[in-house]
């Protein structure tokens, strides 16, 4: 897979955008039971989480966000072609 042009190299982890009205608690999980938390400032704030294998979600307080994608470690590439 390669990225689109302009845009940053890959990296393993997850980017988690929020907009909120005062400082509170980002937590970021993945379905292997680990959590990351990370303090956020009132506003729009960008922090990055480790990549998990599984289901990746994010919360702050009551809010929680789960992404519709799964992590697997062995995913075939779908749109790269491979030479033999």
């Amino acid at each position: 897979m390669l990225p689109r042009s302009g845009t940053s190299a890959a990296r393993d982890t997850v980017e988690v955008l929020s907009s909120i009205t005062r400082a509170a608690t980002v937590k970021a999980s993945s379905r292997r039971g680990r959590e990351d938390l990370r303090a956020a400032r009132a506003g729009l704030q960008a922090k990055t989480f480790p990549l998990a294998y599984g289901t990746n979600k994010a919360s702050v307080g009551a809010v929680t966000v789960t992404s519709p994608w799964q992590v697997k470690k062995d995913s075939p590439c779908r749109t790269c072609s491979t030479t033999r």
